[in-house]
């Protein structure tokens, strides 16, 4: 099941809406807002810094793919909104790698 869903998302073949709405806005968004949670938790509990930031930058590589995925349902989709969504994308992916 996984390997087929990922493969579809890095083919384009997600539909850019789905992709952009659900797979990145809502579910990127709380993947990374958790492991944020989880990184300001191992820091109050005093554990090592590296563990913290190991936990914070977990998500980067899915974020990595989630951005691939909007650009090739973008490019197979085209229009204004495809346009819109690559630059919400990048825009998305920078603010996820400071929260």
């Amino acid at each position: 099941m996984m390997p087929t869903f990922l493969h579809s998302l890095t083919r384009g073949t997600v539909l850019l809406e789905t992709v952009f709405w659900r797979d990145m806005l809502a579910v990127g968004s709380g993947l990374n807002i958790a492991a944020t949670a989880a990184a300001l938790a191992l820091h109050a509990a005093d554990y090592p810094v590296w563990l913290g930031l190991l936990v914070n930058f977990l998500p980067v590589p899915w974020n990595m793919v989630l951005l691939v995925a909007v650009w090739k349902a973008a490019e197979r989709e085209g229009g204004p909104s495809a346009r819109t969504a690559n630059i919400v994308a990048v825009l998305w992916f920078v603010v996820m790698l400071v929260l």
